[in-house]
């Protein structure tokens, strides 16, 4: 079973950033012409700076045009007489169903996410480039490369810079071929106005420009600020929240904690730290305290019923020095290249202080072996992975399959698996184990939460983010059966998770954003 403490793991990772970013944010930055959306079951007028939601859809008129912007690092542009449904809108993959026309995206995002263009023929895959889709299956890649497959996924290949391809009638993809002129002239047609023209200016046109360009940013800034303190006055629920407005915790060391119940009904108190152990490293530690401990899940549990401490701890290591100033972290990683700023080494634990699940990753070059002893294609994270100290065997593979339920049918956030068999060795010895996890979406009274809870609320998603966490529940035994030996010896390992270090950190820029508007004044 290949990377299951993995991608145990990575569930701690995505389930955290799901608290405090369960979709990515598009928004209507631009707008001309004839334009409508379709949102609850009718369509409306366009109107400035709107906010688009899952399913979706936004239709461009003749002569029309709308840009897009997704998490204020990408643009989706799309063409008059064009048509295109929000599909997927997710933190972490964006799906975007070009139904009629032409849009044009330039995508920036970071590594590990996902930005699609699907049409009715085709399927354009891309992490960071721009190009041009047309729903009848035409690409033309301006920047970067684009993986491009038929809508069946039967056919596929990579459209690099100044290449173009189209989905042919057979379902078929023939050789990308370089742009002809004929091309180019109609891209230019189709996109005229774009960008603004390059003119010369007088010295007197750029300082008043510069004067204009200052006023501009002092009003963004200064919006910015206002917005933000409204945020963090929403927030001020306890002294470290106040402290930290007050920027008495240091720049490398930002702790939060909060105080509610568990799943189970019992009082949890929950505590992070960020940690800058050296230069090149971040730490970050999910605390889970307990002074008694009842279990209520779905499985059988075996352990004690005292206080207890569980712990989440990942560390990652790049490869050069993050600067001293958390606010310079977002444009220093943005103007980098992944080729020359990269995790050198993560690392990550789960424990309860008796039992642990840790794995340890390590980079390593296009040319080396990975786990299984395959040549890798790119630089990647190489891990090898632990369950109380027992190696987990990747290559080994059971032949079965994970057992899993969840709350879909209701809207429920809750859902349990049992993993296909794991081979696990020590010492020359082997054992056969299966995790079985819990996961559960909660307020602040333990009260399992609901999509509606987030989809029908009309809060600042701020002030939403002090009610939820999820809570992950990870027990170990010898089988796939609740009745099976139990492998960990204090019964499971149960973490509360919230995403209040995220909101530490936003407070924190918001105080450089205030500090930066009244430099400018």
């Amino acid at each position: 079973m290949k990377k299951i403490l993995c991608l145990v793991f990575l569930t701690h990772l995505l389930t955290y950033s799901l608290t405090h970013c369960l979709y990515a944010e598009v928004k209507i930055s631009r707008f001309s012409g004839a334009v409508s959306v379709y949102q609850n079951q009718t369509w409306v007028d366009v109107k400035p700076e709107m906010v688009l939601s899952q399913q979706d859809k936004i239709k461009t008129g003749h002569a029309s045009r709308a840009v897009l912007t997704v998490d204020e690092t990408s643009i989706v542009i799309v063409n008059e007489n064009s048509e295109v449904e929000m599909a997927s809108i997710v933190a972490d993959e964006n799906v975007f169903s070009l139904l009629v026309g032409k849009v044009r995206a330039k995508v920036k995002l970071i590594q590990g996410k996902k930005f699609t263009v699907k049409t009715p023929v085709s399927v354009c895959a891309v992490r960071g480039t721009e190009f041009i889709a047309t729903s009848n299956g035409e690409l033309y890649t301006l920047e970067g490369t684009v993986e491009f497959a038929n809508v069946h996924g039967v056919d596929t290949t990579y459209v690099e810079k100044g290449y173009f391809t189209a989905v042919g009638p057979d379902g078929k993809i023939p050789f990308p071929t370089v742009f002809t002129d004929e091309q180019m002239s109609q891209i230019n047609l189709d996109w005229a106005g774009l960008e603004e023209p390059k003119i010369e200016k007088t010295e007197i046109d750029e300082k008043g420009e510069q004067e204009t360009k200052k006023e501009m940013l002092r009003e963004d800034i200064e919006a910015l600020r206002q917005e933000l303190h409204q945020i963090v006055a929403d927030m001020k629920t306890d002294i470290e929240v106040a402290r930290e407005m007050n920027n008495e915790i240091k720049e490398a060391d930002f702790a939060t904690g909060r105080t509610l119940k568990d799943i189970h009904g019992n009082l949890v108190r929950v505590e992070q730290h960020l940690l800058r152990p050296d230069s090149k490293t971040l730490q970050f530690l999910n605390l889970t305290k307990r002074d008694s401990y009842v279990y209520g899940g779905k499985f059988k549990y075996d352990g004690p019923s005292g206080s207890r401490l569980d712990v989440l701890e990942t560390k990652v290591t790049f490869n050069k020095s993050l600067p001293d100033q958390i606010t310079e972290w977002p444009g220093f990683i943005a103007g980098q290249d992944e080729n020359t700023f990269y995790p050198q080494s993560v690392c990550g634990k789960l424990t309860n202080q008796t039992d642990k699940i840790e794995f340890i990753g390590v980079s390593k070059d296009k040319g080396e072996l990975d786990e299984e002893g395959k040549v890798l294609m790119e630089r990647s994270i190489v891990t090898e992975e632990y369950i109380n100290g027992w190696e987990i065997d990747t290559v080994y593979d059971a032949g079965d399959t994970d057992i899993s339920k969840d709350g879909e049918a209701t809207g429920d956030l809750w859902a349990t698996n049992i993993s296909p068999k794991i081979k696990i060795d020590k010492d020359g010895q082997t054992k056969y184990v299966s995790i079985f996890s819990e996961i559960y979406g909660i307020n602040n009274d333990g009260k399992l939460l609901n999509l509606n809870n987030f989809t029908s609320t009309s809060e600042n998603p701020f002030t939403v983010l002090k009610e939820v966490a999820v809570e992950n529940i990870l027990s170990v035994r010898e089988g796939n059966t609740i009745g099976s030996p139990d492998f960990f010896a204090k019964g499971n390992i149960d973490l509360v998770v919230t995403p209040d270090i995220v909101v530490s950190i936003a407070q924190k820029l918001a105080t450089e954003a205030g500090n930066i508007a009244d430099s400018i004044k």
